[in-house]
């Protein structure tokens, strides 16, 4: 007895694609496995595929199709419903169709040459998918073999199938519809957002570099023939000046996100050139080790910002090794990429930390920190089409990996 001679078991089969095909995400994939593997061990059928039809009707698509021989899934392949005028028709005009003969039924017979006998396909039994009230699918049931009958129970199991498909369709549709719409949504929040605090950076660089510039004045102004305590003020001035002025370039760099391109950066040679001052930056009680490779290529960074961003970084090894430590920098090319390796034996971070560490104005040094040191990182880093790594966990130490494409 043939599976569909029983409608019992014609019933489970339509219970259990009910049951199981409730659509979350809207990717297709999961619900189509379902609903192909469970039709082709009903109707008994070797072969069930899912083909979707393009816009213009030039054309179908094989989204997903399941073998029950080898129980494998493949998918990708298209034929032009130009070379099938016949199949075409049918489907539009038909609910079902049902060919015992597929190689010799006026409707299917123009893919036999093509598909049918190459694949050995007796009979099909095809049924449209429908969105509102066009056909946009086709689910179609490949009987292997010579020709054979199919039952109206089979028929009717088969437009069932389609239906349940045209529902899954349209809800994946919905899905992903929405899913479009809230990222749309969030990108654009995030894009305001970061305008608003562009525009306040901006506005707080050139207010506080008016200031610098007044105490820069002074300072010149109290001229070399102080004394001991003078001398020492002015020290401490300059050293705040100093400060104040990282501080103004920080803020004038993230207030222009996406601009950080120029003149692409000769990576080796610019980073080899810093190291005398990274070793400043650090102080005696960081040592300091290298291994740059030559010539490792370009990046699309301005060097100014190329040095900031190694600046930052090596500014943020130090001051997580308050007690003194080790820092390494490695440059090295992998193929078409450029990596720069910054790796300290500092204090290291606890995984919520790691988290918001690129947030604009998250810090964990209180007053000493910015916030905007690593978020100008991770800015020119995109900027420039790479990415970065981060790993750390408390008390064993960070290494930060930015992975860059090379400029030719």
């Amino acid at each position: 007895m043939a599976v569909t001679d029983d409608p019992s078991r014609l019933e489970t089969a339509r219970l259990t694609l009910a049951r199981g095909t409730r659509i979350t995400d809207p990717e297709l994939s999961r619900s189509l496995h379902q609903v192909t593997r469970v039709a082709a061990a009903t109707l008994d059928v070797a072969r069930v595929g899912v083909w979707f039809i393009n816009a213009a009707w030039t054309e179908i698509h094989c989204e997903l199709l399941y073998d029950r021989r080898s129980e494998q899934f493949s998918t990708g392949a298209s034929l032009r419903l130009a070379d099938y005028p016949r199949y075409a028709d049918a489907l539009k005009e038909r609910r079902v169709i049902s060919a015992e003969d597929a190689v010799q039924d006026p409707r299917t017979s123009e893919l036999a040459p093509g598909y049918l006998i190459p694949l050995q396909i007796g009979a099909l039994l095809d049924c449209p998918v429908y969105e509102n009230g066009e056909v946009v699918a086709i689910v179609c049931h490949e009987h292997v073999g010579p020709r054979r009958t199919f039952a109206k129970r089979d028929a009717d199991f088969a437009v069932s199938v389609a239906e349940l498909l045209s529902t899954i369709v349209a809800q994946s549709g919905r899905l992903k519809h929405e899913a479009e719409l809230r990222k749309a949504r969030e990108e654009l929040a995030q894009a305001r957002v970061m305008e608003s605090l562009g525009r306040m950076a901006a506005e707080t660089a050139h207010d506080f570099n008016n200031i610098l510039m007044g105490v820069s004045l002074a300072i010149h102004n109290v001229g070399e023939e102080a004394g001991d305590e003078k001398a020492r003020a002015l020290t401490d001035a300059r050293e705040l000046l100093d400060q104040g002025a990282r501080l103004v370039r920080q803020l004038l760099t993230f207030a222009r996100q996406g601009t950080f391109n120029g003149e692409p950066t000769d990576a080796s040679a610019k980073l080899l050139s810093m190291l005398p001052r990274i070793e400043r930056i650090l102080g005696q009680d960081v040592t300091l080790t290298h291994e740059v490779a030559a010539n490792a290529g370009k990046v699309r960074l301005d060097p100014a910002v190329f040095e900031q961003v190694v600046t930052n970084l090596v500014v943020n090894a130090r001051d997580a090794m308050p007690g003194g430590g080790a820092l390494q920098l490695r440059l090295e090319r992998e193929q078409a990429r450029l990596k720069l390796r910054v790796q300290d034996t500092g204090i290291g971070m606890s995984e919520a930390t790691k988290q918001r560490i690129f947030e604009p104005f998250f810090s964990t040094k209180g007053q000493r920190g910015t916030g905007l040191g690593l978020a100008i990182v991770f800015g020119a880093v995109q900027s420039a089409g790479g990415s970065i790594g981060v790993e750390s966990e408390p008390g064993r130490g960070c290494v930060f990996t930015l992975d860059f494409p090379i400029q030719l």
